[in-house]
């Protein structure tokens, strides 16, 4: 019997001070990608806001770095282009987003829905 091999990664926390636990989530899931897994991300809770076009776009864009140089929006928003360059699907909660004050169109053109 071939089984559909399927990963889900849940987002639930995240800071622009602190990207790293996303940024390690985001690598585990462009390595099950590399293996012929289908991966799903959603973003919940406080996780959404790591995904705002002004904060990740625009620092992208600019060049901007983030407290650890080490994780600069710009390779936070380069390692999202390139996970869904591999078909990963990048979701956020609704209600997550109206929690935060968000829709769907303040975020970065990445995120599937």
């Amino acid at each position: 019997m071939n089984a559909v091999k399927r990963l889900v990664v849940v987002l639930a926390s995240g800071s622009h001070a602190e990207r790293r636990p996303a940024m390690l989530a985001f690598r585990y899931a462009a390595t099950a990608a590399a293996m012929d897994i289908e991966v799903e991300i959603h973003a919940v809770g406080a996780s959404v806001e790591l995904l705002r076009r002004d904060t990740s776009q625009e620092a992208l864009e600019a060049g901007t770095q983030t407290v650890n140089p080490a994780m600069s929006s710009r390779d936070f928003v380069s390692q999202i282009r390139e996970m869904r360059a591999l078909d990963i699907d990048l979701f956020v909660c609704s209600a997550a987003l109206a929690e935060a004050s968000l829709r769907l169109s303040d975020l970065i053109p990445e995120v599937s829905g």
